[in-house]
């Protein structure tokens, strides 16, 4: 199910994970995936990350939003974070970036993520492409033929068509 909204609304649901912007409600669950360094470099966090640095990436992600320049985005499941995307370079070379907590890896989550973070860039934003790279180009390509390092909102719009 797909319900992107601008905004604090979340962009999907499916049984109990959610696709949401991240905010406030999230610092705890932020806090817990910047003990992994992997998920900490992905995120562009610092390892760990105390309460007040969560709370500034958090506003300082927020005011991006509000400007129109990159998304960040938590899975969540049930009230655990269990992952993070970051759709940066909105306004100029879109670039999805996506970590999941090891936890909960190996079970669809970066997919799932991934998907709905991407339905939210092309129908919603109308982005034209997004790239991405390392693991997070092999996520994206299961949702259209890759140009390059990129997928196309043409790609994503005929992969779509198909389902």
């Amino acid at each position: 199910m797909m319900a992107a909204r601008q905004g604090s609304a979340e962009i999907s649901a499916s049984e109990s994970r959610r696709v949401v912007p991240l905010s406030a409600a999230h610092v705890e669950g932020l806090r817990a995936l910047s003990r992994e360094p992997d998920v900490a470099a992905v995120a562009a966090i610092s390892v760990p990350l105390s309460p007040e640095a969560a709370a500034e990436y958090i506003e300082a992600a927020t005011k991006a939003r509000e400007a129109g320049r990159a998304w960040i985005f938590v899975l969540t499941d049930q009230a655990q974070v269990s992952g993070i995307c970051r759709l940066i370079g909105v306004q100029g070379v879109p670039r999805l970036i996506v970590a999941i907590g090891q936890a909960y890896r190996g079970r669809g989550n970066g997919g799932f993520l991934v998907r709905h973070v991407l339905g939210f860039a092309f129908e919603t934003l109308m982005l034209e492409r997004v790239t991405a790279t390392g693991p997070c180009l092999r996520l994206v390509s299961q949702f259209g033929r890759l140009d390059g390092n990129a997928l196309t909102r043409e790609e994503w719009l005929a992969a779509r068509a198909m389902d």
